[in-house]
């Protein structure tokens, strides 16, 4: 009879498996009983079996593991590439401070595409992405540099679930703090649209509530996108008709104006 402790069962299966034994076969019952005897001419082949199992798996593996990471980590230069459009204050300070820390073999620049193969990496470990927003070409590199393995930042397979008014239902339902916002539709029909597409929404909508709701001061944007486009402070109810006739078929949010005294970036 076999001990029954269980971690010692366990151990035992293990290596089983790992070794593929082939000449026995061994059910964990409650007694541990062989359902084969054992033959006595294949011991010798049991210990050299175990043998080479205990090397590969906690001296081979092991060390095989510990340099290729210190090959990785001492040898291997990992890039953080930053993709940007029309601004340049946070993409330079950003490479500026990252190269500026000296840290061995990370370095940080603007990311150069001058190619993109289907399946191919471009040698990016992190892409911190401020512009695909507005680029669908570089949404398509950065879902390829994704599937390659290159961590991006924000998710380019996020994208086209999110948007700004989105965003700020779910905080209020994670009670994270956010300003009081409503959305505002189109003040222009979207193309192939009438009159009769939208006889669900009422006209005109419930401006006083609204108003009322949000507060004056506040700011208009559009619910999705970023880049400070088409973002307009609006004083009063006169103003906020005048700037919203200027905006065509974007979606708008109106949202009420929070003063500040230090402001963050927060990338997750």
């Amino acid at each position: 009879m076999v001990s029954t402790c269980p971690l010692r069962l366990f151990f035992i299966k293990q290596c089983c498996e790992a070794a593929q034994t082939d000449f026995f076969s061994i059910e964990l019952s409650k007694n541990f009983e062989p359902v084969k005897p054992l033959p006595t001419d294949t011991s010798g082949r049991l210990k050299y079996n175990f043998v080479l199992l205990v090397i590969k798996k906690y001296i081979w593996l092991p060390l095989i593991f510990y340099l290729g990471n210190y090959f990785i980590q001492n040898f291997i230069m990992k890039k953080i590439g930053i993709l940007f459009g029309k601004e340049r204050s946070f993409p330079e300070a950003f490479v500026e401070r990252v190269n500026s820390k000296n840290i061995k073999n990370i370095s940080a620049e603007p990311v150069h595409i001058d190619k993109v193969m289907q399946g191919e990496s471009d040698d990016y470990a992190v892409i911190i992405d401020r512009i695909s927003q507005d680029v669908p070409f570089y949404r398509a590199y950065l879902k390829n540099a994704a599937l390659c393995g290159t961590a991006v930042i924000n998710n380019p397979f996020w994208w086209s679930a999110d948007e700004k008014f989105f965003n700020n239902c779910l905080a209020t339902k994670i009670d994270v703090p956010v300003p009081k916002t409503v959305i505002i539709p189109s003040s222009h029909m979207p193309a192939d649209t009438s009159d009769q597409s939208f006889s669900n929404l009422a006209y005109p909508m419930d401006w006083e509530n609204i108003f009322r709701y949000i507060g004056f001061p506040a700011y208009m944007k559009p619910h999705a996108g970023g880049g400070w486009k088409s973002v307009y402070r609006v004083d009063n109810p006169e103003d906020f008709f005048q700037k919203h006739g200027e905006t065509n078929e974007l979606i708008m949010m109106l949202q009420e104006e929070i003063v500040f005294d230090e402001y963050y970036r927060c990338y997750g």
